[in-house]
């Protein structure tokens, strides 16, 4: 079995500089929407007293881009589903028995993480076939004394990314192809940021946080967020904002990366069928 061990979940919170979105899977069908950018703007980060990531706790709490989180140390042992709390095997061969369930994977599910309410299963397709389905979720929670079928989300690939501290939102950013490429006595980067939910077209303006810098000797992080709008928002595009980013000292030969990437697909750290 490929296990993640201590000392790579150790090295992915130092190197990664940062976190991922936190997106649960309770449907049956899920789809990605993207947002296509419609206009530029121009504003300055602004700061927040609530922290920006979680990278740095003991267990930091990861997922995929569009799918179910668990904390890091989750990846350490992912068991088969028969090890699971007694009723969960049959809660979900009650789902696959169904007309619905007869489309997912029928067999050599794994506990990715478990709790005393929730249980979350994964599987890996078989990638010499024709009819991979690449990875596969199903959530099952507790109903008193038993457990029910709560959800189901598949996708071909996963890489891994650090969550955000609750209540901030996703901002994608490119760097800005208007300035030359960074050069290694550069000290800061010109990026275009753009928020990830829903806004109604509208520019971040002071939702927008102060970027996060980490880095090390190969690589910086960077890590953006946004306080999202409340309530019911539709989803023409947002606007992308032209920010500069500080890095506090000259980038070097250094990559520039998402602080949010944990940099490893999360089916390479899953143990073969």
């Amino acid at each position: 079995m490929r296990r993640l061990t201590t000392a790579l979940a150790l090295l992915v919170v130092v190197t990664a500089a940062s976190c991922g979105d936190d997106v649960d899977s309770t449907t049956a069908d899920p789809t990605t929407t993207t947002a296509t950018t419609t206009s530029t703007t121009s504003t300055a980060p602004v700061t927040t007293d609530e922290p920006v990531t979680t990278a740095g706790d003991a267990d930091p709490i990861v997922g995929c881009p569009s799918g179910p989180t668990f904390p890091l140390s989750a990846l350490d042992d992912v068991p088969p589903v028969t090890d699971a709390e007694p009723g969960v095997e049959a809660a979900m061969q009650d789902f696959l028995a169904n007309e619905e369930g007869s489309f997912w994977p029928q067999d050599d599910w794994r506990v990715l993480h478990e709790t005393s309410e929730r249980v979350l299963v994964v599987h890996v397709g078989d990638r010499s076939t024709a009819a991979d389905t690449g990875l596969s979720f199903m959530t099952l929670e507790a109903d008193g004394d038993e457990w029910r079928w709560a959800g189901a989300s598949s996708g071909a690939e996963c890489p891994l990314q650090f969550q955000l501290a609750d209540g901030l939102g996703v901002v994608e950013w490119e760097l800005d192809p208007a300035y030359p490429t960074p050069a290694p006595d550069d000290t800061v980067l010109h990026v275009l940021a753009t928020e990830r939910g829903c806004a109604g077209g509208q520019a971040m303006g002071d939702r927008l946080n102060e970027p996060v810098v980490l880095g090390d000797d190969s690589q910086v992080g960077i890590t953006l967020s946004v306080v999202p709008l409340e309530g019911y928002q539709d989803c023409p595009g947002n606007p992308q904002t032209e920010l500069e980013v500080d890095l506090g000292e000259p980038l070097g030969d250094r990559r520039i990366v998402d602080g949010r990437e944990v940099g490893v697909e999360l089916e390479d750290l899953l143990p073969p069928n």
